[in-house]
């Protein structure tokens, strides 16, 4: 088995620390390490444990080959693709000011920049499959989809729904219910949904 540089990793932590702007100390605290810990991997003395590799991965957005030292692209699967932007859904607000992040989407998932994404903290539609901290890559658009999860603005709040419809009757049901409304005027749809990225 061929064994990692350690060097590397110790070296590319430091890097992608210092590039977060932050400290020793801050960042041992983000990632819920101690300090001599953070200490001793960046003087090359010890290495974080497998665990520990995968949140350094997520938290710097990084693929595991540049964290050991084994590439120097850091995420190749972000290396093309379509730039959207990131909300948060308890904001209510699409914002630019509300921006949370921006990411990109590989060329594979075929988005286009009418896309963006919301981060789900505590999801209404679980029974839909969006559950908890996930991340919702949805399209703008003012269109009712059949059988469709969709993003509405009710009562000045932004909220996921699953979409239904029987005649000129839509239905918007969550993990609390299902609403019918029988006027379509009533309803404010901002997007559906496209992708679903569920982080657990």
């Amino acid at each position: 088995m061929r064994q990692i540089n350690k060097e590397k990793i110790g070296d590319r932590i430091a890097e992608l620390r210092r590039e977060k702007n932050l400290s020793q100390v801050e960042f041992a605290n983000a990632m819920g390490v101690s300090l001599s810990s953070v200490s001793l991997w960046e003087q090359n003395k010890r290495e974080p444990r497998l665990p520990l590799r995968d949140a350094l991965c997520d938290f710097f957005n990084v693929d595991m080959n540049y964290l050991t030292g084994k590439s120097d692209v850091k995420n190749a699967f972000q290396s093309r693709g379509v730039m959207i932007k990131m909300y948060n859904l308890e904001d209510a607000k699409l914002d630019d000011e509300y921006i949370v992040d921006t990411m990109i989407l590989p060329e594979l998932f075929a988005v286009d920049k009418d896309c963006f994404a919301e981060m789900i903290e505590k999801s209404n539609v679980t029974k839909f499959g969006i559950m908890d901290d996930s991340v919702v890559i949805l399209k703008e658009t003012a269109a009712l989809f059949n059988n469709t999860t969709q993003l509405f603005e009710i009562d000045g709040d932004y909220v996921l729904k699953r979409v239904t419809k029987s005649g000129s009757t839509v239905y918007l049901e969550d993990d609390n219910g299902k609403l019918e409304y029988s006027n379509r005027n009533d309803l404010k749809p901002i997007a559906k949904c496209a992708l679903v990225f569920n982080m657990e």
